[in-house]
């Protein structure tokens, strides 16, 4: 005897086909919206993170020229004069006083004639005399022939903070007959570039948020949201981008960098990006950015998470629907099934039920129970209630009798 196979149930290919015609259209869909709103936000942070160093720079380098400019117009106020004792004479300092009043970023001025004392204006509190008189001399020094010259940023001894010096020279008859010099102090632009408020490294890595940082050009920290990187001027050469920064500053005004950073430890992915700031020939600043990719495109994890749980509640709506649905399909050709097994076993009194002529199967019913009408006339005339096994016994009863009686006349006519 065959081994007998196992059925598989219609509910199953009920449930199956609404999955995959309900649920796996609805999550590639959504994997790929969401791939595509991945690539064209990482795009836009991208674009963001440069627009953001190259403001950044537009911002320093226009505080350079400003300050640049106002040293230099000095110098030629000063050239353009016929006196030459207007270096020294007390209208100078007045104006220079007032120049100091009307630019709060400037710390002290300084005009050193060739020939006679110098003139001086600063603010008291802030940085003093005598660190006028030594930050101006170191200037003068590697001043040259230069129209303009920029320092390096440097530590005040009075309350620590950055500050740059800017001197140009005075020509006459194409001589130097004097210097001028600006202590120009880097606290608000400082603040405008990396934030008001002071954060620690750690909590820096923590938010998730963009750090801009500026380095000079041996990597050195000039401006940072950590404070302690400022005055211990930090290098910060361990960062591949301020790597890449420091090779390509010269031929390459802005970049966007991705690259690798470790951090107590651990690697992160990050989005970099850097701006160059050129103050003359000899001096570039390079304003930084960079921020975690995983937490700068965490909506996009967000929404594919959305994704699969929306997925996965249509899932278990379509196995609920897919059930219901398909026990309503199947019950009534389970019901002629319960029928056709009945009258298999000799039971021609069984019937299936009517169903609407709305069902799918109500064809198949009405023809079943014709058949099963048909069966039981032709079958059974006699006998009313009983199985048909029964009734073709009497008949078989009946037609055994006459046969006798019929051979019975054939022998008495012989």
């Amino acid at each position: 005897m065959p081994p007998k196979r196992k059925k598989v149930s219609l509910i199953y290919f009920v449930i199956l086909t609404l999955l995959l015609v309900g649920m796996v259209p609805l999550v590639l869909t959504g994997w790929m919206l969401s791939d595509k709103s991945g690539k064209e936000l990482r795009a836009a942070e991208n674009r963001y993170q440069i627009q953001l160093v190259q403001e950044k720079a537009r911002q320093i380098e226009m505080f350079g020229k400003r300050y640049g400019d106002l040293v230099e117009s000095i110098s030629v106020a000063l050239e353009l004069s016929d006196n030459p004792g207007i270096l020294s004479s007390a209208k100078t300092e007045q104006m220079l006083g007032e120049t100091l009043k009307e630019n709060p970023d400037l710390v002290g001025l300084y005009v050193k004639p060739a020939n006679s004392d110098s003139l001086s204006v600063f603010r008291p509190g802030t940085i003093s005399r005598d660190e006028v008189e030594s930050i101006a001399a170191d200037a003068q020094t590697t001043l040259g022939s230069e129209h303009l010259q920029i320092s390096q940023p440097m530590a005040l001894a009075e309350n620590g903070g950055s500050v740059l010096t800017f001197a140009a020279p005075v020509i006459k008859d194409g001589a130097n007959t004097a210097n001028v010099i600006a202590i120009v102090s880097l606290r608000d632009i400082s603040k405008n570039i990396v934030g008001v408020n002071p954060t620690s490294e750690e909590e820096l890595w923590k938010s998730g948020l963009p750090i801009i940082f500026v380095v000079n050009q041996n990597g050195n920290t000039i401006f940072h949201p950590d404070p302690t990187f400022v005055a211990n001027h930090t290098p910060l050469n361990g960062l591949k981008i301020v790597q890449e920064w420091q090779e390509s500053n010269r031929q390459v005004q802005s970049a966007l960098v991705p690259f690798t950073a470790d951090h107590f430890g651990e690697t992160h992915n990050m989005i970099g990006a850097y701006s160059t700031v050129s103050f003359g020939r000899n001096l570039n600043f390079g304003v930084i950015t960079m921020q975690d990719e995983r937490k700068a495109l965490a909506s996009v994890g967000e929404m594919r998470s959305q994704m699969w749980l929306i997925s996965l509640v249509f899932a278990l709506f379509a196995l609920l629907v897919g059930s219901v649905c398909a026990k309503v399909l199947t019950a009534p050709l389970l019901k002629l099934v319960s029928a056709a097994q009945r009258i298999a076993s000799g039971d021609l009194s069984s019937r299936g039920r009517p169903l609407s002529r709305r069902s799918p199967a109500s064809g198949i019913s009405a023809r079943f129970g014709g058949m099963t009408n048909a069966t039981h006339t032709a079958g059974c005339p006699a006998v009313r209630g009983r199985g048909c096994i029964g009734g073709f016994g009497m008949r078989s009863n009946i037609t055994s009798s006459r046969s006798r009686s019929l051979r019975r006349s054939c022998s008495s006519a012989r």
